[in-house]
This record gives C-alpha cells, sequence and structure tokens, in this order.
C-alpha cells in the first residue's frame, strides 16, 4: 500500500500563457460580467457569491465554493511574481480549494490540510532512502516481474529505476496518511506554487475526507490500477475542468500557473514503467465523465462503494460490473531446490501489457516495436494531442484480458517466474502471444535449437534468463528461468524441446455465447478494509508480504495539461531521431 497521491512533471507543465498572472492590484472588486462568466463555468451546487465576498451566514460547513473566508471568484491580495510567503500560499489554498468545491460539489469537511514545501534534492535524497529500505525478497519478486515483462533487464535495479524516476518527476503529493500536502520545487526560498498542482492535491485532500481513500485494498498492480482509475479520474476529470476555466480567464482573479516546472523533466526514465503507471491518469477521467453523464455526481460519489478493481474496467467501461478478473489455477509444480517466494501471486493486467508492449516504439535506441508509438496517442483531428485522454491503452493485446497471476520462485540466489494469463477466448489470445514473440525478438531473444516456443538472449541483451511461452486455447504460460534445465524444474510439467510445449491441465477452452470464458470469477471482493502501514518495504503485509510499494504508480501520476504534451513531443522527436 501506498500513502500519497501526486502529481508528476514531465518536462515543462503549463497551460498556455494566456492564463492570467495575476498581482496584487488586478482584479481587486467583483464585476457583474465575471461574476456570470464564473458562475456559468462552476456545478449548479455551488452558492453565488455575493457582491462583496463576505463570509456566509451560520454554518458554512454546507456552503459549497466557500473556504476558510475565501469564494471561489475572490480576488486575493498577493503578488505572484516574487513566489509566496505561508500567508499567501493559505490564502492561495484556501481559494483553490473553494474553485475545487465549486466544480465537484463537495466540501472540505476536517478543514485545508498543511502544505509543506520541500527542494527537489531533499525529495530525491528521501527516494533514495526508500529505495536502499526495501527489503530483498520485496526488491527480488520486484526485479522478477520486470524481467518477464521483458521491460527492464537482469542488470538493471527496477526499484532504483521507480525511485528515480519519481525523484525526478515528482511536482507533489497528498498524504492520507498524514493528511498533509507536499510540494517538490527547486527553490524553497520563495516558495513557488503552480495553482493546478496545489487544486489536485487539495482535490485529492477533499476526496479523502469525504470518502476514507486509505481504505482500499490495492496489493495488486491492476487492482491498485483499477481503483487508481477512481481515484486519479474523478481529480483529473475536475482539474481538466478547472484548467479550462484558467484558460478562458473567467476565474475572477485570474489563476496562478506556473509556466515550467524547473528541473523535473525529460523523457521518462523506462517507457514500459511510464506507460503502467500512466493508466489510471489517463482513462480514469474518461471513465468518470461518463458516470457522471450517466447519473450526475451522485453515480460518481457511489462508485467509491464499488470501485472498479481493474485497469480493464476504466479502458473498457463497458465491463465495469460485468466482468471480474478471473483467478487462475496455478499450481506450484517445482521441485524441491525452488520454492515460491510468496503464497499470494501478483496481477498485472492490462496497463502492464500495454506498457511493455508500447515501450520499445517509444525508446529512442530501440529498433522494432509491437504496439506503435503513434498507437499509444489519442489524437484530435488536427493532430494535436487529446490533453484530457492522451493515451490510447484499447489494443488487441489488452482487449481480451480475463486475468492473470505472476508466481516468484527462488534457487539461492537465482529466480524465475511463472506468469499465467487468461483470455476471453483462444481467439482473443492470440494478439497478446504474437505480441509477446515479436517482443523476445525486438529485446534480443533467439527461439533455442530444437524447440518451438522457448528463446534465449544474450549476455549483451541484459536479459540473463530463458523463457517459455506455453499456449494453450485461452490461456498463455510465460515461464523464465536461468537456463533451459532450470525451466523444468521450475515447472516440472513442462518440457522445453518438445514441439508443442505441452498442455496445460488447468486450461479452459471453453468459451461461452458471448465469447467469454466459463471459467469466471465474479465474487472478487471490491472494497476492503485494509490498510497499509507505509509504502516501501511491505515484506510484512499479510496481504502482499513481497511487493514493494510502487509510490510511483499508485499516487504518483503525470499532471494530464502540459506534462503529456512536453513527454509526447519527446516520445516523437525520439522517433524521427532514431528513424533519421
Amino acid at each position: 500500500m501506498v500513502l500519497a497521491f501526486a502529481v508528476l512533471l514531465v518536462g515543462v507543465v503549463a497551460v498556455p500563457a494566456a492564463v492570467a498572472q495575476p498581482t496584487a492590484d488586478t482584479h481587486t472588486t467583483a464585476t457583474a460580467q465575471g461574476v456570470t462568466a464564473a458562475q456559468s463555468a462552476v456545478e449548479g451546487c455551488a452558492a453565488t457569491p455575493p457582491a462583496d465576498y463576505a463570509d456566509p451566514d451560520g454554518d458554512s460547513s454546507s456552503v459549497v465554493g466557500w473556504v476558510e473566508g475565501y469564494w471561489y471568484n475572490e480576488p486575493v491580495d498577493i503578488v505572484f511574481d516574487d513566489g509566496l510567503n505561508e500567508t499567501e500560499l493559505r490564502t492561495l489554498s484556501a481559494r483553490t480549494a473553494a474553485r475545487f468545491e465549486a466544480l465537484r460539489c463537495l466540501t472540505v469537511q476536517n478543514g485545508l490540510p498543511p502544505v509543506e514545501v520541500i527542494d527537489r534534492e531533499e525529495f530525491a535524497d528521501d527516494r533514495s532512502q526508500r529505495a536502499a529500505s526495501v527489503g530483498e525478497e520485496a526488491r527480488l519478486v520486484q526485479n522478477a516481474r520486470f524481467e518477464t515483462t521483458l521491460t527492464i533487464n537482469s542488470e538493471t535495479d527496477s526499484v532504483d529505476v521507480e525511485q528515480n524516476d519519481t525523484a525526478q518527476r515528482v511536482g507533489g503529493f497528498y498524504d492520507y496518511i498524514s493528511e498533509e500536502i507536499v510540494v517538490i520545487t527547486d527553490d524553497t526560498s520563495s516558495l513557488p506554487v503552480d495553482e493546478a498542482v496545489l487544486a489536485e492535491e487539495l482535490g485529492h485532500a477533499i476526496q479523502d475526507q469525504q470518502f476514507d481513500i486509505g481504505r482500499y485494498d490495492r496489493t495488486t498492480v491492476d487492482r491498485d490500477k483499477g481503483i487508481l482509475g477512481l481515484i486519479e479520474g474523478d481529480v483529473g476529470f475536475v482539474i481538466d475542468q478547472y484548467t479550462e476555466n484558467c484558460d478562458a480567464d473567467v476565474w475572477n482573479g485570474g489563476c496562478f500557473i506556473e509556466e515550467s516546472g524547473g528541473e523535473g523533466g525529460g523523457a521518462p526514465t523506462n517507457w514500459g514503467l511510464y506507460f503502467e503507471q500512466f493508466q489510471p491518469y489517463s482513462d480514469g477521467p474518461s471513465f468518470v465523465q461518463e458516470i457522471k453523464q450517466e447519473g450526475g455526481w451522485e453515480a460518481v460519489n457511489a462508485l467509491y462503494e464499488e470501485p472498479p478493481t481493474t485497469a480493464l474496467h476504466t479502458t473498457y467501461p463497458d465491463t465495469y460490473n460485468q466482468i471480474q478478473p478471473r483467478e487462475l489455477d496455478v499450481p506450484d509444480r517445482s521441485t524441491g531446490a525452488w520454492e515460491r517466494v510468496s503464497a499470494t501471486p501478483e496481477t498485472l493486467g492490462i496497463s502492464t501489457i500495454a506498457g511493455m508492449f508500447a515501450a520499445p516504439g517509444a525508446e529512442q535506441d530501440t529498433e522494432g516495436e509491437v504496439i506503435g508509438y503513434r498507437a499509444m496517442l489519442n489524437l484530435e483531428p488536427d493532430g494535436s494531442l487529446d490533453r484530457f485522454d492522451p493515451h490510447d491503452y484499447s489494443h488487441p493485446q489488452t482487449e481480451g484480458w480475463r486475468g492473470d497471476e505472476l508466481y516468484t520462485y527462488r534457487n539461492g540466489e537465482e529466480t524465475a517466474t511463472v506468469w499465467a494469463t487468461t483470455w476471453a477466448s483462444p481467439e482473443a489470445a492470440q494478439p497478446f502471444l504474437s505480441g509477446y514473440r515479436s517482443l523476445i525478438d525486438t529485446r534480443g531473444g533467439e527461439r533455442v535449437d530444437g524447440t518451438e516456443n522457448t528463446y534465449s538472449f544474450d549476455e549483451d541483451t541484459g536479459y540473463d534468463m530463458v523463457l517459455s511461452l506455453v499456449p494453450d486455447g485461452n490461456r498463455v504460460t510465460v515461464v523464465t528461468a536461468p537456463t533451459v534445465d532450470a525451466l523444468s524444474a521450475v515447472d516440472q510439467t513442462l518440457d522445453p524441446f518438445t514441439a508443442a510445449n505441452g498442455t496445460d491441465p488447468g486450461a479452459s477452452n471453453t468459451t461461452d455465447g458471448a465469447g467469454e470464458s466459463n471459467e469466471t470469477d465474479d465474487g472478487v471482493d471490491e472494497t476492503d478494509d485494509t490498510t497499509g502501514d507505509d509504502q516501501v518495504n511491505q515484506t510484512d503485509s499479510p496481504n502482499n508480504d513481497t511487493r514493494p510499494a510502487d509510490d510511483t504508480g499508485p499516487g504518483f501520476g503525470v499532471a494530464l495539461a502540459g506534462a503529456v504534451v512536453v513527454l509526447t513531443a519527446a516520445l516523437l522527436a525520439g522517433r524521427r531521431a532514431r528513424n533519421g
């Protein structure tokens, strides 16, 4: 489990330069035109500010759009040019929270959280310490799963990759355990704060006060991405409207939006990791928008009792409340020399699958691709990026996914994995199978002589392993091990040298009339009161004792406005550079 929900900076985080940069002497009085414009840009639940912006009478706790002395459309006496002092930061926080209330029809319940500003060097040091504190077993499992998906090679520590990437790109976060907001900056002397970042984290604070967002069981990658699709999608949907209001200059008093993100930026440390982590931030707002259009904010509020529990639900909204990931039967078939590291499997889901297949197309120094880099972009008719839903995770390689379970094995210092995936039908499994074969080729793997589906990797690829693909009806299983002989020790039913690699007797090849396998499990508990203590070393957690909390994935996401535009420009530039 993790404790934070945050904004990542990728290159320059910005909104158009036309956004007002207010000073102390701008918009000091309200105009009828300004009030009318702002009122039309908020929800009907928002109270109308009086002309003199007087505080509401009586109990103000239920007044939507007023927080700690400030209305959502009230000008504030702040000079932004030289950054903010602590009093000004508190004032900006109050007005920003009031604006969020007016767009989301929720109110601050327990007061505004404190806002702490720290420099990036301090934050990077904290990330480094967290990476160092991850236990040996948790690190082993994390590395093994990235090797299996051919995303981070055997020579690279995936925990360090994640933490370093977080240190580079995080712009701020809400800590739902300490109930405070932390803003990361390159200059703490003047407290420079981006209102869009502040609005997003204040949104998470309001969200937490209303719905207790720390209560959910998010102990697998896929379940985490599903629930984050609601948590980040809800706030992201509101922030999209918030920044549109800033762009149109409808807020009386303007907005304080920084034009650059300082040192944080550049292409992601690892594209596969980036695409995996970004899925809820891209698909979540569209999912929430669809629910709101059907039933208003009440319907969105109800989602917190029955949240999406898989990335499948937010990428393919028609599957929400219709399809639950299946529980697979993956017995331990290893010899006594190998042992499963954990009795609880990891489920990766479609965010990981899309990321692993899309990464080569985004990497500047990699030849070949499975999901093309342009296929991962949602583009407007004029060729510009759709800022609301920038990435497309709906591909043949993800559409038919119905579940997966990954187990890590250990034999001394050596590791192996068994990753079983199940699909809607045998036909639906084929794009994943063919995509994996293409990915093996892209990563430098070669078929082992005398086998059909077993591959090895040269030393210069960085992948110190062999793997076998086991296709069987609507299931595809990936088995990895240090050597060809070890494959049969990890799964004693596997003969790497047989023509078809054998079959898995636990697989079902039947489908029902809707094209869905009869191997279903709709009994997944969608909300759970289990909460973790901290986000780094979870080796003692009964729910997931081997997975280090991924605070770059569940909670450290990318601001959807300028950040993705710049990142996508880097992606396109990289492809042009390598294509000559």
